[in-house]
């Protein structure tokens, strides 16, 4: 299958790559800071980049300060927060208009009152992400499934998102789907790839055609075009994207 996408990849003129950020690119660290890009990756998505067939995209749950931070110096599109922020390579970020983040505060006060050693409470501008990874994960998938059924039982205009270890809670109305969606009808691309690894990135393959490349990341996909079983084997794969030829328009 890999032969396949890579023979494709170098038979195509208009190419659409959407990736995923933790779990995917890079491997999950302890805390949300500590996943810094290392020097490989950015050698990679520069050279994925740097080709003038390539719009690459980084579509993830991280905040946009954070991504503009890390890979804000190369000429990537970035969709943060599953949606609600974009951005162009050398322009300022766009975000929704209409957000309501009124339910911000009952939340926070529902996050606060779960005492759970070593869960901790992150803020994004249109989320609030409970973390249970460094918590007993018997225990953190006990209180996770609890806080979500409090969640629902508050009956407020949110989205709750079941993720690697957390529960993020957001503003409704984006998803990486929509997200995808838009880029979809930006151009008319002969080839296109989504890469993700959690149920976040299940919204962005359900987005893309039949036609698009799908790499899944992890043991958990129950089908898929392609799997890898870590970031590492992913970036491998991508290297030898760029390594094996030279394309563009």
């Amino acid at each position: 299958m890999s032969k396949n996408i890579i023979e494709h990849y170098h038979n195509s003129a208009e190419r659409l790559l959407l990736f995923d950020y933790d779990g995917t690119l890079a491997e999950f660290a302890s805390t949300p800071a500590e996943a810094v890009p290392s020097e490989a990756l950015l050698s990679l998505l520069s050279s994925l980049a740097a080709d003038s067939a390539n719009t690459v995209v980084i579509i993830s749950g991280r905040d946009g300060p954070t991504l503009e931070a890390w890979l804000g110096h190369l000429p990537l599109h970035f969709v943060a927060e599953h949606g609600h922020f974009t951005k162009a390579p050398g322009q300022p970020w766009h975000s929704d208009p209409h957000l309501d983040l009124s339910w911000k505060q009952p939340v926070r006060r529902l996050m606060e009152s779960i005492h759970l050693d070593g869960s901790w409470i992150e803020e994004k501008s249109a989320a609030l992400v409970w973390h249970y990874f460094n918590s007993d994960p018997d225990q953190g998938l006990l209180a996770a499934e609890g806080l979500s059924q409090e969640l629902l039982n508050l009956n407020l205009p949110i989205k709750i998102i079941a993720g690697h270890r957390v529960v993020e809670v957001s503003a409704p109305g984006a998803n990486k789907g929509t997200a995808a969606r838009d880029w979809l009808a930006k151009g008319e691309y002969d080839f296109i790839l989504g890469a993700g690894d959690d149920t976040t990135d299940e919204d962005l393959f359900h987005a893309l055609p039949a036609t698009a490349h799908k790499l899944k990341i992890g043991s958990h996909w129950p089908d898929g075009q392609a799997a890898f079983a870590t970031p590492a084997e992913l970036r491998e794969f991508l290297a030898e994207l760029v390594s094996s030829g030279i394309t563009g328009k």
